[in-house]
């Protein structure tokens, strides 16, 4: 699967075909937070995360960590940074929000929580989560954060098809532009004066942080062979988990293996 079916068709065709049709479950946001949540490899790279139920929580939380990221549980309506906001509460109760309006970085600033929350609530219609927000390293004034693509090869194994660092056009990851993408093994060269970088700990680190992913979905018992994750390296060279998303997104002006690896996959489960 490479879109949204509904799953009655889906279960029609492994009806005909057999337990054959991958990523037969496009999982949102808060499903997948939910099974990575309860792997305790994986409970030290996740960022505080919780459905936004009322804006009563969302005042604790902004309070709490002072600087957050509502997301769309929808990922049909989050992809691309759309629907994202960062909300960050500023000296003297001023409240500062970004967001994406087309293709530009819009910022808006409020005098009190509660005109920004007049301002939002109309915007919130759709179900959100809310994620704490971590301060990666930056390069230049810019936020950075890892690529990772991980899919099933022609031997039916899990593989890593991509692993980037990405340089964003901004401060903030709100906007998909991104200014440069860079191989992993460049961090140290990047970031010389930080003694926590180290490429190759890092490198290995992100590794394995993705192939625990990978076997912490499939556990759910769903047949999910092509995974887009979104990492980030903070200043202590911590990684943290952002995201993971049902379809990868090939990147077409790099070496990417995820264009290639579901047909392969695919041509593994037809002949096996």
């Amino acid at each position: 699967m490479q879109c949204h079916v509904e799953p009655k068709i889906v279960r029609k065709i492994e009806g005909l075909i057999g337990c054959k049709v991958f990523n037969n479950f496009i999982f949102d946001k808060w499903e997948c937070w939910e099974i990575l949540r309860r792997d305790d490899a994986l409970c030290p790279y996740l960022p505080y995360t919780q459905k936004l139920e009322h804006k009563t929580n969302l005042q604790h939380l902004l309070s709490v960590y002072k600087d957050i990221f509502l997301k769309p549980v929808d990922l049909r309506h989050g992809h691309g940074s759309r629907g994202i906001f960062r909300v960050r509460w500023k000296e003297e109760r001023i409240v500062e929000l970004t967001y994406r309006e087309k293709e530009s970085l819009e910022r808006k600033s409020f005098e009190s929580y509660e005109k920004f929350q007049d301002w939002l609530a109309p915007k919130l219609s759709k179900t959100y989560i809310i994620q704490q927000s971590i301060q990666t390293i930056t390069w230049y004034q810019k936020a950075t954060d890892i690529r990772l693509n991980m899919n099933k090869n022609s031997q039916g194994q899990w593989d890593v098809s991509l692993l980037l660092l990405r340089v964003a056009s901004n401060e903030s990851h709100i906007t998909q532009k991104v200014l440069t993408a860079q191989p992993i093994k460049n961090l140290t060269k990047m970031f010389p004066g930080n003694k926590n970088i180290d490429n190759v700990k890092i490198e290995e680190t992100l590794v394995n942080i993705g192939f625990k992913i990978c076997h912490s979905l499939e556990k759910s018992g769903h047949h999910i062979a092509d995974l887009g994750i979104d990492l980030g390296i903070d200043e202590d060279g911590h990684v943290w988990i952002f995201e993971v998303n049902s379809l990868p997104h090939p990147l077409k002006d790099v070496l990417d293996h995820s264009l290639t690896r579901p047909i392969e996959y695919s041509a593994y489960l037809a002949l096996e």
